[in-house]
């Protein structure tokens, strides 16, 4: 934007949307790299211990609003596997969890406070 706006930076517009573009792509890539690097260490994972999930008599009652939120302030992992279903929740009793979730929500709203005082 501030390329735009100012006649003296006007001639550097085209390497700064080149240099946007290649960041997108760069952003874009190691986000896949890293989502497929995910998906081979669980097939892995899966390979050598299977797909069975053994449900402990004690874990039912730590799960929450019908299986989507798990709360066992015993389990020291801060990420455990879904009850029902593919992927991974948090723990929402493990010490840390609060501290993530503000830096996630805090990230965003930090961006949008800084664009909205420029």
């Amino acid at each position: 934007m501030l390329v735009t706006t100012i006649d003296e930076f006007s001639r550097y517009q085209r390497a700064v949307n080149v240099a946007s573009w290649i960041n997108v792509a760069g952003m874009l890539i190691g986000i896949f790299y890293f989502i497929w690097q995910m998906k081979r260490s669980n097939d892995r994972l899966r390979a050598a211990t299977g797909e069975w999930y053994v449900q402990r008599p004690g874990d039912e009652k730590h799960w929450r609003h019908g299986g989507l939120t798990y709360y066992n302030p015993d389990d020291p992992a801060l990420v455990v596997e879904k009850l029902v279903g593919y992927g991974y929740t948090l723990n929402m009793a493990h010490p840390g969890i609060w501290a993530r979730a503000l830096l996630l929500a805090g990230a965003p709203l930090f961006v949008v406070w800084a664009l909205l005082n420029i």
